[in-house]
This record gives C-alpha cells, sequence and structure tokens, in this order.
C-alpha cells in the first residue's frame, strides 16, 4: 500500500498483519491455514522472509478488492491497522510444521494423506527454527511475541533443544500442542515460568479403548499421569475433546469429564474434526450424535464447574442445533441475563485486547449487541490515557487500562483474555476495590451462546 494510505482504515486482519503461521506447504498468512495463499521456503531464511513480505503486501491489496480472498472470514475487519506505529513487527508464530510423532490418531493428516505419512518422522521440508531466528535478527519480533507450538510433538523433535532455547528468549505467551505420551522438562520449565503459558492436548476420549482406537496407541495412562505431573508442577493445561463418530459412548464423556475435573484443567474444548469443517465459508449437515455428544460435554463440565469452550470445527448446522439446546441450561441463562444487565450501563469496556478481542468483537457485532464505549489494551502505552484523540480500533476509541476510575453505576467491563486463571485474579482484584460490574471471557461466551440461541430462533434456523 502507499506510504499515505498507512493510517487510513482498511481490510486486513491481525493475523496477516502481524502473524506468520508455518505449515509444511509454507509460510502462511492465515491462522484458518486456508486463505489468502503461501510462500513456499525458498534457498535460505534470508530469501524466504523477503519474499513473504513482498507477499504480505500483495495479499492486502487484494483483500481490498470486491472479490478479496479473506472474504466472510469472521476475523477480516476495516480499521486502522497501524502498520506505521507496529513498525510490522511479528507478535504471533506458529511453529506448525509437521513430521515427527510418536501416535497415529485417525483424524491426523500424517495418517490421511499419503504424501505425509510417508513423511512422517522424516526431515521436515524446510528448517522454520532458522526462518524464525532471521526475524529475530531483522529486529521484526514484538515484545509481546506469542509463540504456538503445534507441529507433530515436540517431545520428539530432534532440534527440541532449539526451539526450546528460542521460546524461552523471546516468547512473552508460550503455548505447546502436545500429545502428552512424553513427559518433557523443558516443556515444564517453560509452563512453570508464566500462568499465560499453556499446554494444549486432545485427549478425544474418556476409556483406555476409545483411546487407543482414536490416537492409534495403547498409552492412555500415561498421558493421564504425564499430564498430572504437569498440572502438579502448575502447568495452564487445556484438554481438547475432538468429537468422531467412535467416541461419542456415555463412559468416554464420563471419563473426560473426571479427567478434566482430577487435573483442575484450565478449559476444555469441544470440536469436530477440521478436516471437513475448516472451511470457515461451509454449511455443514446436522450430525444428531455429534449434536448429543457436545451438549453433554458441556452439561457436565457446568456441573462440575469446568470452563468450556466450543470451536467452530463443529460445524455451523450443527452449532446452531447445540446452541439450542444448551440455551435451556439455567447457567447460561443467568449469565445472558447478567449480560442484559451490565447492557444497560453508559459505559461498555472491553479489557484485553489483541486478537481474542477481535473474536468477541466480531461475535458481538454478528448479534447487534450495544458497541463497547471503549477497549482497553493491555498493550497500550500509558501516554493513550489521557489523551485527547485516542486510537481507534473498530470504531471504539482505544486507551489504557484505567482500573482506579471505574463507577459500578456508569460502567461495565467485560473481559476479553482467554486465560481462565487470569480472569479470576482480574475479578478479585475488581471486587477487592468495591468494583463488581464486570464478567469474565468465560460468563460473557455462555451469555453469547444464549444470544445467538435466541438469535436462530428469530431467524426461524431451528424450524
Amino acid at each position: 500500500m502507499k506510504k499515505e494510505d498507512l493510517n487510513k482504515a482498511y481490510w486486513s486482519c491481525s493475523y496477516i498483519e502481524s502473524g506468520i503461521t508455518m505449515q509444511n506447504v509454507g509460510l502462511m498468512f492465515c491462522c484458518e491455514r486456508e486463505n489468502p495463499g503461501f510462500v513456499a521456503p525458498k534457498e535460505d531464511p534470508v530469501s524466504t522472509i523477503d519474499a513473504f513480505l513482498v507477499m504480505r503486501e500483495q495479499v492486502v491489496e487484494l483483500n481490498q478488492q470486491t472479490d478479496a480472498p479473506c472474504k466472510g472470514c469472521p476475523l477480516f475487519q476495516k480499521r486502522k491497522w497501524k502498520k506505521g506505529v507496529t513498525e510490522y513487527k511479528i507478535d504471533f508464530i506458529n511453529f506448525g510444521v509437521q513430521s515427527y510423532c510418536q501416535f497415529s490418531c485417525i483424524y491426523c493428516g500424517l495418517q490421511r494423506n499419503r504424501g505425509l505419512k510417508e513423511g512422517k518422522n522424516r526431515p521436515e521440508p524446510y528448517d522454520s527454527i532458522s526462518i524464525a531466528k532471521e526475524l529475530k535478527n531483522r529486529n521484526m519480533l514484538s515484545e509481546r511475541l506469542k509463540i504456538d507450538y503445534a507441529a507433530g510433538e515436540i517431545a520428539i523433535h530432534p532440534k527440541r533443544k532449539e526451539y526450546f532455547e528460542f521460546i524461552e528468549e523471546n516468547a512473552y505467551i508460550a503455548t505447546f500442542s502436545s500429545n502428552a505420551g512424553i513427559y518433557d522438562d523443558q516443556v515444564a520449565r517453560i509452563l512453570q515460568k508464566s500462568k499465560r503459558n499453556s499446554l494444549i492436548v486432545s485427549i478425544d476420549a474418556g476409556t483406555n479403548d476409545t483411546f487407543q482406537f482414536v490416537r492409534g496407541v495403547r498409552a492412555f495412562k500415561t498421558v493421564i499421569a504425564n499430564l498430572k505431573k504437569y498440572s502438579e508442577q502448575g502447568a495452564q493445561i487445556y484438554l481438547k475433546y475432538i468429537i468422531l463418530n467412535e467416541n461419542c459412548g456415555q463412559d468416554d464423556v464420563d471419563g473426560f469429564i473426571d479427567i478434566c475435573n482430577d487435573i483442575g484443567i484450565v478449559e476444555m474444548s469441544v470440536s469436530g474434526d477440521f478436516t471437513k469443517t475448516r472451511d470457515f465459508k461451509k454449511e455443514t449437515f446436522y450430525e444428531q450424535n455429534i449434536v448429543e455428544t457436545a451438549v453433554q460435554l458441556v452439561q457436565k463440565a457446568i456441573q462440575k464447574e469446568i470452563p468450556f469452550r466450543l470451536i467452530n470445527y463443529l460445524g455451523d448446522a450443527n452449532l446452531k442445533k447445540i446452541y439450542g439446546e444448551l440455551y435451556q441450561l439455567p447457567k447460561i441463562r443467568q449469565c445472558s441475563a447478567r449480560l442484559d444487565v451490565l447492557l444497560q450501563t453508559p459505559n461498555l469496556i472491553f479489557y484485553g485486547a489483541g486478537k481474542n478481542c477481535e473474536v468477541l468483537l466480531e461475535t458481538w457485532n454478528s448479534l447487534d449487541l450495544q458497541k463497547p464505549a471503549v477497549i482497553w489494551d493491555i498493550a497500550a502505552p500509558p501516554s493513550l490515557q489521557d489523551s485527547e484523540t485516542p486510537d481507534q480500533d473498530d470504531g471504539c476509541p482505544i486507551h489504557h487500562p484505567n482500573f482506579e476510575g471505574l463507577d459500578n453505576e456508569e460502567d461495565a467491563v467485560f473481559i476479553t483474555i482467554t486465560n481462565g486463571e487470569v480472569n479470576k485474579e482480574i475479578i478479585a482484584n475488581m471486587h477487592k476495590y468495591g468494583f463488581d460490574a464486570v464478567m469474565s471471557q468465560y460468563d460473557v461466551s455462555l451469555a453469547l451462546i444464549a444470544k445467538q440461541a435466541l438469535l436462530n430462533e428469530k431467524l426461524g434456523e431451528y424450524n
């Protein structure tokens, strides 16, 4: 884009502007691993980054057209992206070049894709850690860099020490996606450093036999033991259940909930098979067993006070049915009523900002709820606090957080941070100083399930 256009509003998303997702085919601009293309690795990291930066500009230009490749994505927004302020810093890296893994999950691309399967546990197609180091050499890494390691299994990667060193030195937030089949002391050490860091493990079963069938190995007890060990050392653990035809039994649902409860996880994620629903433009058909299992998992999670999240890979048609069923639950109705009360306050404040705020705002706007009066960006400089012309984000002023000035009668705060432990600390501090017009990200998400159900009902989606 031309220099004079840098401070104007234009269509893009934070992943395009400041992220890199490294997949087997190359460097991608998108968290959905689909659009708007990728850059194949070149002969060296320097050339690869050069090509990536050129392609990023081209992607931004294409997205200003009526037939934009990202059109329809929920994160695609028109706003001032402030390239001159961010100086093109990278604040998100996803290491996702898959190869090394000791499991054989039935839904994994390493099993389904013949080309990927033949390359399993062999040298990867390119050296992603070298590309990350080149970004650092160019001073392109943000001070608040988030690194997701979601490439097979880090515990058996031959370059794991090199990855660990880079992550420890550069990540403000580190997230590991692991099968937890092997306990790793270095992973544990990084997780212990901050409550912002987390471990994501997909269990997909609650019984030994189902686990062996779905994950392809007999390691159920080992995985549970390793998760307990990580938890005992203070790790923030997120467990995922990918609902398949093979794991919808009652024993598996009950067993999985017991595991979540015993380990003391931060959040339970309920998802479908992304290979069926990964394109956000697709409408998927209604699958009764998927819906019933999802509803059961959520009902039991609420009973055990386990925070949960519904992942859009369940499919749009299934999600609409799930929302309708969940709306009957008292907890969700209570959160919806609480939201209605807070929506009556003059000033709605979204606290947290970043990508979590973008996702929440997109859902919020789609439900036609009252627009926030201000966004409190945890990364914003204090100088914004008294600025007469604060930054704008999605049409909302951005300020540095100012908890001291909150008023129960005038203000309502909606937390957008997804880390449950951080949510609890923030709310406890607010209550300590007498402010209680606040909702955690978890309670907001429950309230929005109710609002989505009501909208679907209004539109006749359940007929």
